[in-house]
């Protein structure tokens, strides 16, 4: 990929709206020769910015994406600030050469520890708790769930998957994992091949679901495979909705096929407010919130800072997506 000087002047570079003036202003002092242009939220490119032909994309639907695509024509790369490329890569752009690139390395630590609150929150029944505090009802369960010992399986041994795996196993867990391409890591006792999925699911008393949303993965975990699930079994899901399918999971969790979930993510969000997932005692629903951090934009950045002095320099980016077709 090269970059080069346009007709009217510097590089132009388009930001989603999500961003501020003070991003703008932040990544101009850092490259000084580059132009930056903030869009406004339906995505329409102004004429002085045509020629852009790059994009920071952030909170930006997919309408919203193919507007800003009309008006910037020579758009050839676009990055995401989100951990996965399902918000960027529709049809329209699949079809086309522009390279995308993640934010890969940032999301990662507020996520695993997301995890882990709510694998807490389940194995401890703080729901049940934080119910009895409100009616003051004082009622101890006859024994609570340890999780020392206890087996999590990680559907994903990402970076999102291997942050994780460090924390459940720190507590003591041993931790399977699953990756399109096995091998060992760090923080897993065993990783296996998408064959082994049975496996995970037998034996886990905590499963994690951390993998990418692709043809592959999309309804992955449905009926059949809760039912292959311990009744005791937990779910939590930072992933994507649509790779389980959704009320099947509904239903394993009304009839105790599987004890409870943690849910950040869903088929159709904002979670609609008669989705039976509100009223169920043993879910916790949480507004996609895993990845929130402080710190996550100057990180992101960062990521993106790196990738634009490789871009301006005709060098090849970094976190890229591989595969169209499998979608990471």
């Amino acid at each position: 990929m090269t970059s080069t000087t346009t007709d009217n002047g510097p590089p132009c570079i388009l930001l989603s709206s999500a961003f501020g003036v003070e991003t703008v202003l932040l990544l101009a002092r850092r490259f000084p020769h580059v132009r930056f242009e903030l869009l406004p939220e339906s995505g329409e490119v102004p004429e002085h910015a045509a020629d852009a032909t790059v994009l920071l994309r952030k909170a930006m639907p997919h309408d919203v994406l193919h507007t800003a695509l009309d008006g910037a024509p020579g758009i050839d790369w676009i990055h995401t600030a989100s951990a996965g490329f399902n918000w960027v890569l529709t049809p329209r752009v699949a079809a086309t050469d522009i390279v995308l690139t993640r934010t890969a390395n940032v999301l990662n630590t507020p996520i695993a520890e997301f995890v882990m609150a709510l694998a807490l929150a389940l194995f401890k029944r703080l729901p049940t708790f934080l119910d009895q505090q409100s009616d003051r009802v004082w009622r101890r369960p006859e024994t609570l769930t340890t999780m020392t010992g206890a087996t999590a399986s990680i559907i994903g041994a990402g970076a999102i998957g291997r942050a994780t795996a460090t924390r459940l196993h720190a507590l003591g867990m041993r931790v399977l994992g699953m990756k399109r391409t096995p091998e060992p890591l760090p923080g897993f006792d065993e990783v296996l091949g998408p064959d082994g999925l049975d496996t995970l699911l037998e034996q886990a008393d905590l499963l994690v679901i951390a993998c990418p949303l692709t043809p592959e993965t999309e309804h992955m975990i449905g009926r059949e495979q809760f039912a292959r699930m311990k009744s005791s079994a937990v779910i939590v899901n930072i992933a994507r909705g649509a790779v389980m399918v959704e009320e099947d999971l509904i239903d394993a969790l009304k009839t105790g096929v599987i004890a409870g979930a943690g849910l950040d993510v869903f088929t159709t969000e904002p979670l609609p407010p008669d989705n039976r997932l509100w009223s169920l005692p043993n879910v916790i629903v949480t507004p996609h919130v895993s990845y929130l951090a402080g710190e996550n934009e100057a990180a992101m950045l960062d990521e993106f800072g790196e990738n634009l002095r490789l871009y301006l320099e005709g060098e090849p980016l970094l976190n890229a997506l591989k595969s169209r077709e499998l979608g990471y």
